[in-house]
């Protein structure tokens, strides 16, 4: 069953993946935690049972986030 989902956010959006598998969503993850061009200024790794007992429960599983200076008024990640 797919229960887990990424929750990340640019310096310009902020976004939900849809929902996933633990692998996929793993993978996704990583891909913006270890990315080479840092855009990401944070993100959660998420799981949330989708059964009817469960309601809205929702358990951060790993996270992360990146400082963002300004510089000559415009914003980075570092």
């Amino acid at each position: 069953m797919e229960e887990y989902k990424v929750i990340w956010e640019t310096l310009k959006a902020k976004n939900v993946s849809d929902w996933m598998t633990k692998s996929e969503a793993q993978k996704k993850f990583n891909k913006l935690k270890n990315e080479k061009v840092l855009k990401t200024v944070w993100a959660e790794l998420i799981y949330s049972p989708l059964d009817e007992e469960s309601g809205d429960e929702e358990l951060v599983i790993d996270s992360f986030t990146r400082n963002v200076v300004t510089i000559m008024g415009k914003k980075m990640v570092v």
